[in-house]
């Protein structure tokens, strides 16, 4: 934390942040979604946020959830949270799949088919984590595949279009294995418009969506066949990145600052939308949600979208004493061991004065690299949500 009057800035942020993240967590939102449940129900609990939605389903059904499967990545994981009673925990993979998430897929097929009142609690990171691929396509053939998306700069809607394609899982095929009718479905949202179908590439929501235009033959060849009507299934989405900006508006007016709200505005290249926030004029509380779009070199360093946005705006606003942003995931993760930055005018100078190299950080995808030598990272952690990247600006009245 930096000291004078960058230090009030900075913590202010981070209360905003916190707020919004304590709005939409998974146990919370889950807890008061199940209230007036009635029967016995078996739970599945897949994404980030598994830990966090399956609590919140014990904290209200209590005795009526029966038996239970929770499929997350272990650096998602809350030592905190405790899984109810006869939970099965599954450990897969993400961003990439890997033999985890097809064994994960298998599973999941295994215990929904024994089960028919079926509580399902989705939130993003699902995608990688379950998996049963088409007869054709191996896990090679998927890593492959994974690798070149991620590395693409395409949008994330397009990415989970093609992953929602090469699956038998994925896009309402995990209807085909359980009676729809009897099931609920509660998510946490982090995709644009919160449409069912694009979270975790929408496993228990049929959906016959296009392919994105300009994919190699290699990448079409891999593709399922649409999966046949079964019905729909009760859906909700109990929480979102709207609902993650009201609270953090609603912090960010508590204390004191004039609210500006940009929902769902990060979703361009990230040199621009770097701009867009740096550029930004009038003192007050500016935030913003979304995943901008980045396109990796071969070897990245380390960091991900939300560092390398950070030191972009850091970039932009060198030298200023009255602006401080915070860039950061709300799953708590942002490349290896962090959650993202909070970066102010003083955030280049720093990282340049203990060695960092800008120009390289930036071309290389090494943000991580130049923040952590500026101080400037926020440690990882389990957030138990997950509603896509927040920035929160906060810009000082002149003096």
């Amino acid at each position: 934390m930096p000291a004078g009057p960058l230090a009030g800035l900075h913590a202010d942020a981070l209360a905003v942040y916190r707020a919004a993240l304590a709005a939409v967590h998974g146990r919370r939102v889950v807890a008061r979604a199940c209230t007036g449940m009635t029967g016995d129900w078996a739970a599945v609990a897949i994404g980030k946020a598994a830990d966090a939605m399956l609590a919140g389903a014990a904290d209200t059904l209590g005795l009526a959830l029966n038996d239970s499967l929770a499929i997350t990545a272990a650096e998602y994981r809350d030592p905190g949270t405790r899984l109810p009673p006869r939970c099965e925990l599954v450990l897969s993979a993400h961003p990439r799949p890997d033999r985890r998430s097809l064994d994960a897929g298998e599973r999941l097929v295994e215990f929904v088919s024994a089960h028919r009142k079926i509580l399902f609690l989705l939130s993003g990171g699902s995608s990688a984590m379950v998996e049963r691929l088409p007869p054709r396509v191996d896990l090679d053939a998927l890593t492959t595949l994974n690798d070149w998306l991620l590395a693409s700069g395409r949008p994330i809607d397009e990415i989970n279009a093609v992953r929602r394609a090469v699956s038998t899982l994925k896009g309402g095929r995990l209807l085909q294995h359980l009676e729809p009718s009897k099931c609920r479905l509660l998510i946490i949202s982090d995709v644009p418009g919160d449409e069912p179908a694009l979270v975790g590439s929408g496993p228990l929501t049929a959906a016959k969506t296009a392919l994105p235009g300009g994919l190699p033959d290699w990448v079409r060849s891999m593709c399922a066949p649409q999966p046949p009507d079964v019905g729909a299934m009760p859906t909700e989405v109990v929480a979102g990145p709207e609902d993650a900006l009201a609270a953090a508006a609603q912090e960010a007016s508590t204390l004191g600052y004039r609210v500006r709200c940009r929902a769902r505005d990060l979703g361009d290249d990230i040199e621009r939308v770097a701009a867009h926030i740096a550029d930004g004029t009038g003192a007050g509380a500016w935030l913003h949600s979304g995943e901008p779009q980045i396109r990796l070199p071969a070897s990245p360093g380390l960091g991900g979208r939300c560092q390398h946005l950070a030191l972009l705006i850091a970039e932009r606003i060198a030298g200023s004493d009255e602006t401080v942003v915070l860039c950061a995931g709300t799953d708590g993760l942002d490349g290896a061991g962090a959650a993202g930055a909070v970066v102010d005018g003083q955030t280049i100078v720093k990282g340049e004065s203990r060695g960092a190299d800008l120009r390289q950080a930036l071309t290389s995808a090494n943000a991580g690299k130049f923040l952590a030598a500026a101080g400037v990272l926020l440690p990882a952690f389990a957030s138990g949500t997950n509603v896509t990247d927040l920035v929160v600006k906060i810009k000082a009245p002149a003096a």
